[in-house]
């Protein structure tokens, strides 16, 4: 993730340099590392629509007017402006600007005011009402929120409201959402969750329904009414023949996808051996369901030899003894939820990020 600090005095440079070189070197943000940079305010008016673009937190140390008027033009859309924060050039203060849930400036906030002993300022009602908000755990489960943003309104004001917002979470997601779902109405039992639902009072001011899951029969089923969210934790893990039918691939892998009640719209990544990067079959289905790709070589896959069966005719063609497994393994982190299928040529394996 690219993080670039700007600053606009001499001192505020030295304290953009001294986040970047050492408070921020090691910090990791969801899991990822920090790419920083230390740029003048004077390069970045000269740039700002291509860093604007292309950055995922922009650090501005200056007044918060300056910065305001210097990023109006550029904001577009909430869910996809990169994270603004604010500070002063003593680390007084650190605000966050723009994209307080899900660019993440109010985690930010967070992270550089505990670092610099600096007071964070955040005014996003849910957090300053200490509730949760459903667009930051749309944010932590990997959700498309393509089409979602009137439904985070919607829960969130009626939570700062203390209006009741109900929500069915899969149980393997639940340890994920740990501190996220104040102020919700939490079910873990699907039959409870439907009585709520069944007697629930119409009206102008009715109950919100959400349910977290990827359990494909309970989405299909679910009346319209009810906010669904789909985590995208799922991985899945490819082998198949030389010069596969995308259509036979595709059917092969949604079956297996349907045997273990499991929504293609879960999927987050499909993962293969390198010498099948350019197999038509993956880069179609890929391609059809917005997956990202991953392939690895024979050396990385064959460190997992050990832990799953294998087959010689595999190992004599591409090097190892085993394909889906070890490609679902590693980009699961070790936790393939499934067994194995194998039929026609193609084998298919689901692991779901820890």
């Amino acid at each position: 993730m690219i993080i670039k600090y700007i600053y606009i005095t001499s001192n505020s440079e030295k304290l953009a340099k001294k986040l970047n070189e050492s408070i921020m070197k090691d910090v990791k943000f969801e899991g990822k590392t920090l790419d920083g940079e230390v740029i003048s305010f004077k390069e970045f008016k000269s740039d700002k629509k291509s860093i604007f673009d292309n950055t995922d937190f922009l650090v501005f140390i200056m007044a918060t007017g300056i910065v305001v008027r210097t990023i109006a033009d550029l904001l577009e859309d909430k869910l996809k402006d990169p994270a603004i924060v604010v500070m002063d050039e003593l680390a007084l203060n650190v605000i966050s600007l723009v994209g307080g849930h899900v660019a993440g400036a109010n985690e930010l906030t967070k992270i550089l005011a505990e670092s610099l002993s600096s007071n964070p300022v955040i005014t996003t009602s849910t957090d300053v009402n200490n509730k949760g908000a459903l667009d930051l755990i749309a944010k932590k489960l990997d959700v498309k929120v393509a089409g979602l943003r009137k439904e985070f309104l919607r829960v969130n004001s009626s939570l700062v409201k203390g209006r009741p917002v109900n929500i069915l979470v899969q149980s393997n997601y639940m340890y994920l959402l740990e501190n996220m779902l104040s102020g919700f109405n939490v079910f873990e039992n699907i039959s409870y969750f439907k009585e709520k639902y069944i007697n629930r009072e119409l009206g102008e001011n009715q109950e919100i329904f959400v349910i977290i899951t990827d359990n494909e029969r309970l989405i299909s089923k679910a009346n319209k009414d009810i906010i669904k969210i789909i985590p995208r934790r799922n991985m899945l893990g490819v082998g198949c023949r030389k010069n596969m039918n995308s259509d036979i691939f595709e059917e092969n892998v949604l079956k297996y996808l349907f045997d273990n009640n499991i929504s293609i719209k879960s999927v987050k990544k499909i993962a293969s051996i390198d010498i099948k990067e350019n197999e038509k079959c993956i880069g179609d289905f890929a391609e059809k369901y917005n997956l990202e790709k991953v392939f690895f070589s024979a050396e990385k896959l064959s460190l997992y030899d050990n832990l799953y069966e294998g087959s010689d005719f595999v190992k004599k063609t591409v090097g190892v003894y085993s394909v889906s497994e070890p490609s679902c393994h590693i980009i699961s982190d070790g936790n393939i939820i499934a067994e194995k299928y194998k039929s026609n040529g193609i084998t298919v394996s689901i692991g779901r990020k820890k």
